[in-house]
This record gives structure tokens, sequence and C-alpha cells, in this order.
């Protein structure tokens, strides 16, 4: 399940929610925030892993695996196929798809 969510389903949610947002008419600001709040977080999680920001080491997410990642390990993981799915969102977007 985890394989699905990874490849699947978080590249093709935040596709479609970034494909949405820039074929609407709302401000620049709102169509690039989804992809700057994901910087953000994985910015956060990646200064927590090398140790410049004192991040609370939990292990909800991993608690029932044989080897456990503080949280934020498993939220950075997360973040590539969700910019992915944004930037590919971002790329159908803009394109125009009415001519061929």
């Amino acid at each position: 399940m985890e394989t699905l969510i990874f490849f699947i389903i978080l590249p093709a949610a935040s596709g479609l929610l970034q494909f949405f947002l820039t074929r609407s008419s709302t401000s620049r600001r709102v169509k690039c925030s989804p992809a700057v709040v994901t910087g953000v977080v994985s910015l956060t999680c990646f200064l927590g892993m090398t140790g410049w920001l004192p991040l609370p080491k939990t292990y909800y997410l991993s608690k029932p695996a044989f080897v456990q990642f503080p949280d934020f390990w498993t939220v950075w993981l997360f973040c590539f196929p969700i910019l992915f799915g944004l930037g590919m969102g971002a790329l159908f977007g803009v394109s125009d798809l009415t001519e061929s």
C-alpha cells in the first residue's frame, strides 16, 4: 500500500491540484503556494535530519516497521513525489492541449 501511495496516489493528487490551480484565474502567489509549502516542509525536515534544526524524534509513522526512522525522515522522503506531481501538473497546466 505504501508503494501505491508513494508512486501513484501522491504524485497524481498533487498533479491534479496543481493542474487545476494553474488553469484557474487565481493570483500567481496562490498558484505557487503548493510548491512553496512542500519546499519549506522538505527543507525543514532536511535541516532536522542534518541536526541543524532540533525536531522531535517521534516514531508514529514507522512504529510497526522493523527498522524505525524518525517521522521527519519519512515526511522528507514523501516530499519528492509531491514535488514531482506538482511539476507535472504545472507542466500540463501551461501546455495547450487543444492544438494538434
